[in-house]
């Protein structure tokens, strides 16, 4: 996985036939890129915690978020 904090996504890769190529992408659940989604990510088999540290609901000053996604490589 590979964090793309400056788009709202998430870039998911699979080893195949000796390479790493892209398999899918996960986009944030928010609408707002600013949010920095996937800044930083903690993996395990299947799961992935995703931060997110500039949710911005105002008047509330910004937040930090994490998301827990589930995933079935490909």
């Amino acid at each position: 996985m590979l964090g793309g904090p400056a788009a709202g996504r998430v870039h998911v890769y699979a080893h195949t036939g000796g390479q790493w190529r892209p398999n899918r992408i996960i986009p944030s659940p928010e609408a707002d890129v600013a949010d920095s989604f996937g800044q930083s990510l903690a993996l395990d088999v299947g799961t992935a915690l995703v931060s997110a540290p500039s949710i911005a609901d105002l008047p509330l000053p910004d937040r930090d978020e994490g998301y827990v996604v589930f995933y079935i490589p490909r």
